[in-house]
């Protein structure tokens, strides 16, 4: 609860400055698109909605592990798959463990018990027929591979002069994806959590530039 709850004082204090710097106004509803990771920034971002804040869809970036997505446009999660490793590998879940809290949240703690009895044996579970709706509203995931990482960082850079790590490289790939699928082009927020600083090195190879031009340019900005 404590790493949803410093996460939900993040989304309102990010909200609260755009607000004050005129970026966003009260009446708007905002996407935000997000690594999903453990899933605590999704649900961080699904408790503030409930309580006021105008958060339109919640998009979740995954990398090759797919569960929330499973999830969300299949209605079902493997709970026995095995994590695959990656260059995120704070993102490497193979069942997120926040992901039981939304299947609470929105289903009940009856279901959410079966999706433990499921987790705790190793099988498949399968949402309700007729709760799968209630349970993917206002929220979608998509999955973003490595390669496409590796050419995101440089077109972002190059279009919109904005340096992304990989972490949020997925959630910037997951919105894309959103917009391609839905055609809905709201105004969003991608949330980074982490600097490029963190992972300068592999920024800088992406970019195809030493990484000492990377950290300078981070320092101009």
């Amino acid at each position: 609860w404590l790493e949803i709850a410093i996460r939900i004082a993040i989304v309102f204090a990010v909200y609260g400055n755009l607000l004050a710097t005129g970026s966003i106004n009260r009446e708007q509803t905002v996407d935000f698109a997000v690594t999903s990771g453990s899933f605590a920034m999704p649900m961080a971002l699904w408790y503030a909605r409930k309580m006021g804040l105008p958060v339109g869809t919640i998009i979740c970036g995954c990398n090759e592990n797919g569960a929330v997505w499973d999830l969300l446009h299949r209605g079902a999660v493997d709970t026995g798959v095995l994590s695959v490793e990656t260059s995120t590998p704070d993102a490497d879940y193979a069942v997120p463990p926040n992901l039981e809290r939304l299947i609470h949240a929105t289903l009940g703690h009856e279901e959410a018990l079966r999706y433990w009895w499921c987790g705790t044996e190793g099988r498949n579970y399968l949402l309700p027929e007729l709760d799968g709706a209630s349970l993917s509203t206002g929220m979608f995931a998509a999955v973003v591979s490595m390669d496409r990482i590796s050419n995101i960082i440089p077109m972002v850079h190059r279009t919109h002069g904005y340096i992304l790590e990989p972490y949020s490289s997925l959630a910037y790939g997951a919105l894309s994806d959103y917009r391609a699928r839905t055609g809905v082009v709201n105004t969003a927020i991608v949330l980074m959590e982490r600097s490029p600083v963190t992972k300068a090195a592999e920024v800088a190879e992406y970019m195809h530039i030493p990484r000492s031009e990377l950290l300078r340019l981070l320092s101009e900005e």
